[in-house]
């Protein structure tokens, strides 16, 4: 007997149904493929700011005029700030004094002298003869000047100010009297004699320095970090 195709004794072929299960699955790995990608965006877009800790403040300069709105030239060669501007003096590019000078003595050469005599007076007791006869000697042409300066400690690092501050005459050359001594005391109270200050105390000592004998208010005064050869300008008067 022929059998036709028709007649087959074959099952015939089944209709795949869905499998709710499979479902399931994939619906949840979608989910989670979503919520991978959330992830994601949000650290790279939302969490930075609150998880990473915020970038560095702008470093201080090492010298500016304590005035937010004073303008960026004052305190330069070109452009020396009146003797009554508060600075901000820096350390690391963190603000570390506010100074101010007071009026200076432009001519204190006799209480120099008498200061010079003390202390070497009190070296001498001591047994401890530091100074040398020239090292003291006022070089001719030269008068001795004094300056009241002001220091206001800003943070925590218990600075020294005579140690961390550079208070000088730069002549109308351009050059420095520094080079002419080599020593750092003055007519009490010396800024010397004063050691670190806690954040907010503050302290008022003399600085001396050698200014020329003749026409001094041509020169500034410059006051500057102990290490850096360049600082905030003043005038004299």
């Amino acid at each position: 007997m022929t059998v036709s195709p028709e007649s087959s004794i074959l099952p015939p072929a089944l209709t795949p149904q869905p499998d709710p299960g499979r479902r399931r699955k994939v619906a949840i790995a979608s989910g989670i493929v979503a919520l991978a990608i959330i992830g994601i965006i949000a650290a790279l877009f939302i969490l930075p700011g609150r998880l990473l800790p915020p970038p560095p403040a702008e470093a201080s300069p090492p010298v500016r005029a304590a005035a937010e709105d004073a303008a960026a030239s004052l305190g330069t060669a070109e452009n020396p700030a009146p003797l009554s501007t508060e600075m901000i003096l820096a350390v690391d590019g963190q603000d570390r004094y506010r100074i101010a000078l007071g009026t200076p003595i432009l001519d204190d050469t006799d209480a120099m002298l008498a200061a010079i005599a003390a202390t070497r007076a009190e070296a001498a007791e001591a047994g401890n003869e530091i100074f040398e006869e020239e090292d003291t000697a006022l070089p001719e042409g030269y008068r001795w000047a004094t300056v009241p300066v002001t220091v206001t400690s800003l943070d925590d690092s218990l600075g020294v100010p005579h140690r961390d501050i550079s208070v000088r005459y730069i002549a109308a050359d351009g050059q420095s009297t520094d080079a002419l001594i080599r020593f750092t005391f003055a007519p009490e109270p010396s800024l010397s004699a004063f050691d670190v200050l806690a954040r907010g105390e503050s302290v008022t000592g003399n600085v001396a320095m050698l200014l020329p004998a003749v026409d001094p208010e041509a020169g500034q005064f410059e006051v500057a970090p102990a290490w850096d050869p360049s600082g905030f300008r003043f005038h004299v008067k």
